[in-house]
């Protein structure tokens, strides 16, 4: 849809009138800035909110988010409310994401591991490392929703240092300055990569990481001194966090390789490792 379609309400809000076309019933608005606009009109999600306001029962208007873009139906980060008699129901209304990624396709965890998508369920807790492209730096997400599906297209990619990758055609990734979609990818095109991989993931055993013994060593290796009862007091907070006989297997432990970072610096792979 070309942006000579939309009328603008205000500075941050723009219209699909009702007459754009003749089975529309309700008109369809966009809330986003002029600029989010132009990438917005470069796929088909405004044409997918114009058949929302098609639908039996909407009522008021078809929405659009500032995050959407192109879903199956619905676009995503539509939003409709329908009338409960007259109404439709739909289980995927506001569209889906499915670009999904090989189950051998190894993703990476905080600390530095990694493991295969398909044995991923054994260390979801501990969340996986996401691009914040704004920031470009990495950040720990935790994972909400697991899902598998089956694919009978599968693209591979294949780059100059050896990395590569096996996808559906409509995962997103990241060429620099945008997301391009792998089945658009071509010969010659350059994309984002993390050259670290990091070390296999192995499923935490549940043998004792912490006891009073480790925790008096520790401190000593680390040349603290125990002036006013200072291994007392570590002690007691470890005590009262339940951190106290540990074991590697706890929920609890990458909460506790922060704090114990945090507190004594480049020395808690020492304490960690004793």
């Amino acid at each position: 849809m070309d942006k000579k379609n939309l009328e603008k309400i205000n500075d941050r809000l723009w219209e699909i009138p009702k007459t754009y076309r003749e089975d529309m019933r309700v008109p369809a608005r966009v809330y986003a800035s002029e600029k989010m606009l132009d990438d917005i009109c470069g796929d088909r999600s405004l044409d997918q909110l114009v058949n929302v306001a098609t639908l039996p029962g909407i009522q008021g208007y078809a929405l659009a988010m500032p995050d959407i873009h192109e879903g199956y139906g619905f676009p995503i980060g539509g939003v409709a409310a329908f009338d409960l008699d007259e109404g439709v129901i739909s289980p995927g209304g506001i569209g889906y994401d499915i670009n999904c990624l090989h189950p051998d396709t190894n993703i990476l965890l905080p600390f530095g591991a990694n493991i295969s998508v398909k044995n991923f369920p054994k260390a979801r807790r501990q969340g996986v490392e996401l691009l914040n492209k704004k920031k470009k730096k990495l950040f720990t997400s935790k994972v909400s929703l697991w899902l598998k599906k089956k694919e009978n297209h599968i693209y591979e990619i294949h780059t100059k240092c050896g990395f590569s990758l096996r996808t559906t055609g409509d995962h997103p990734i990241f060429a620099g300055e945008k997301m391009i979609e792998a089945s658009k990818l071509k010969k010659g095109d350059k994309i984002v990569i993390n050259s670290f991989s990091g070390v296999k993931f192995d499923v935490p055993g549940d043998s004792k990481l912490v006891d009073r013994e480790k925790i008096i060593r520790a401190l000593s290796t680390l040349g603290f001194e125990n002036n006013g009862s200072r291994y007392g007091q570590i002690i007691k907070w470890f005590r009262e966090r339940d951190f106290l006989n540990l074991k590697l297997n706890s929920p609890a432990v990458p909460y506790l390789v922060k704090i114990v970072g945090f507190l004594f610096g480049d020395g808690y792979m020492n304490f960690v490792g004793s």
